[in-house]
């Protein structure tokens, strides 16, 4: 069984994975996979830090938090791409 110190250590060491994976992409969808991992593993550090009495509804409001995150990211990558027609950003020349 793993620890709250345990999961704590793994949603950090998660967030910095993917927050150099969202640095280093030059791909919007790999932007937008790395940003939802992002806010995922703040969403358990926040779980960890949380005392032990909870009010019931605890966990259903950071559920909804995180499918909130994930759809907000999915929205702004999809109105990018529209824009943009293509995911690479490498490919993206800027207006001179």
């Amino acid at each position: 069984m793993l620890s709250l110190y345990g999961f704590a250590v793994f949603s950090l060491a998660l967030f910095f994975l993917s927050t150099a994976g969202f640095f280093f992409s030059g791909n919007m969808l790999k932007k937008n996979i790395f940003a939802v991992l992002m806010f995922l593993s703040a969403d358990m550090m926040l779980i960890c830090l949380t005392p032990h009495e909870k009010p019931a509804f605890y966990n259903l409001m950071i559920l909804f938090i995180s499918l909130a995150e994930t759809a907000a990211s999915f929205f702004i990558m999809n109105a990018a791409v529209r824009e943009l027609h293509t995911f690479d950003s490498g490919s993206v020349k800027e207006d001179e």
